[in-house]
């Protein structure tokens, strides 16, 4: 017909005034992308539920008398094992049943719900079966989550069982931290049924460490004993190997004297006496200790060991006190800590080693000789030798591992007066005198020298195997490893 329209090919129309709502950007959209974020879990949830009623299943797990059905394309997808076991030309490939070996059925079945899920419950209980199946099916995200599981659980008295399971499994970051945490915690690691069972190999790995972490070498000694006496017949023949490790010089003399010396195992092995012998010439010949250093005289340093500020004593008008407290700069708050045996104020206080040393002062009544150290992993202050002459406003030092005391107040005058402190021996040792009296000196290392500044000019003079001025300060300079005789004591500018 003329003029006719064409219906199939019309275009739809609206009512007139009907409203129209435009794209977007004015233009129209020629195509749309949409992605649902609930599409896998809900895909997935599917799945299970048709494996739940072995719906589509193409595969039937054996292990002993159990059975799992389940998918192989899911299997493949989570597991390399089964990826491998269900593309590569091996027999289960074409098998409906497989049978497995070497793992634990319930462990099995709870992969096989991960496989579906990506949900899985790790327990105390389960832990170690789930580690296994999972490294043999080489499901890593599982066996990673195992690995922090037991981070988190490490104890001393199960780290030592852990580290060697994580061995077993080449969990080389788990070895790692259950390790350190034994070398960290060796102190309560050594008492523990774990410890005793440890075959040679690896309680020589421990002691032998320099990053053990005790209170003191008379640990470590302590434990080779238990460890040897635990099965004697079998371990007496290690003993000598395992006492190379031993730092007996670091130890004091009385504890060589008193328990080493008198020990049957010590005392009826050559290589052991020989030992003892080495250590107790290092505390008799305290100036030949550079000569005799080795492996043995190095003090044990844990790794991680942080910086402490420590406040202790001190007084008012109103009184002297014991009190004593610790500053972390990690947390950066004070904490207290175990007071001091005696109250005193205007001592003198400095580290060495692992302990801090307090000495002399005043205690409201008298000036002091006493003496204490405090050791930080025991929370404990302990008395030790006083020294020969009351001092308070003394100055103090730690060199080359002894302690010095240098002039300060007796209650009658300044002294000139100085000693010196062997913690290995317990002696408190006098040096040569200063040439001027002093009180409120401060006494401080650079390099292999003691630097006293004085704040006075003083006149140019030398002196060996005493003191000498020069300028302002006073320097004392080592020439050999006695730390008074055949040495010098200077008087420098302090640059």
């Amino acid at each position: 017909m003329s003029g006719g329209v064409d219906i199939a090919t019309a275009a739809p129309m609206l009512p007139v005034g009907s409203p129209v709502t435009p794209p977007p950007n004015g233009e129209p959209v020629s195509r749309y992308f949409h992605q649902s974020p609930e599409h896998y879990a809900a895909s997935f949830a599917a799945i299970h539920k048709m494996r739940q009623n072995t719906q589509l299943c193409d595969v039937v797990l054996k292990i002993g008398a159990d059975t799992i059905h389940a998918h192989r394309v899911v299997l493949a997808s989570v597991s390399p094992y089964f990826y491998a076991m269900f593309n590569d030309d091996l027999v289960e490939k074409l098998q409906e049943e497989v049978t497995l070996h070497d793992v634990d059925a319930a462990a099995l079945q709870q992969l096989v719900d991960y496989s579906y899920t990506g949900e899985i419950l790790i327990t105390e209980d389960n832990v170690q079966v789930l580690l296994s199946a999972s490294s043999l099916l080489q499901m890593s995200s599982v066996r990673e989550a195992c690995c922090k599981f037991l981070m988190r659980q490490l104890h001393p008295s199960n780290c030592l069982g852990i580290r060697s399971f994580a061995d077993a499994h080449a969990c080389k970051e788990l070895h790692r931290r259950s390790h350190r945490f034994a070398l960290q915690n060796f102190q309560e690691v050594m008492g523990t049924e774990e410890f005793l069972l440890l075959p040679f190999s690896e309680v020589e790995e421990l002691i032998c460490n320099s990053q053990l972490n005790i209170a003191s070498e008379e640990k470590v000694f302590t434990a080779v004993m238990s460890w040897t006496k635990h099965d004697l017949a079998g371990r007496e023949q290690y003993v000598a190997q395992l006492m190379h490790h031993v730092r007996l010089p670091l130890m004091a003399r009385d504890f060589l004297m008193g328990f080493v010396d008198s020990e049957p195992l010590i005392r009826g092995n050559t290589e052991c006496k020989e030992l003892l012998l080495e250590a107790m010439k290092y505390h008799l010949l305290p100036e030949q200790r550079s000569a005799l250093a080795n492996e043995r005289t190095v003090e044990r340093r844990a790794e991680g060991m942080q910086p402490y500020l420590f406040a202790v004593g001190g007084g008012s008008l109103f009184a002297i006190h014991s009190e004593c407290e610790c500053y972390s700069p990690q947390t950066d708050r004070w904490v207290p800590i175990a007071s001091m045996v005696y109250r005193r104020s205007r001592s003198g206080v400095t580290s060495l080693g692992k302990l801090l040393y307090v000495v002399g002062g005043y205690d409201g009544a008298s000036d002091l000789a006493s003496a204490e150290s405090y050791n930080p992993m025991l929370n404990k202050w302990t008395a030790i030798t006083p020294m020969g002459t009351k001092r308070s406003c003394l100055g103090t030092c730690s060199f080359d591992g002894l302690l010095y005391a240098c002039g300060g107040y007796d209650g009658a005058s300044c002294l000139s007066s100085m000693e010196r402190y062997d913690p290995l021996t317990g002696v408190w040792t006098s040096c040569p005198a200063m040439t001027t009296r002093r009180r409120y000196c401060r006494i401080a290392v650079v390099g292999k020298q003691l630097l006293l500044p004085t704040g006075t000019e003083e006149n140019h003079e030398h002196c060996q195997d005493g003191w000498a001025t020069e300028g302002y300060n006073l320097i004392y300079r080592t020439r050999s490893t006695n730390m008074c005789k055949g040495s010098k004591w200077k008087k420098g500018r302090g640059e």
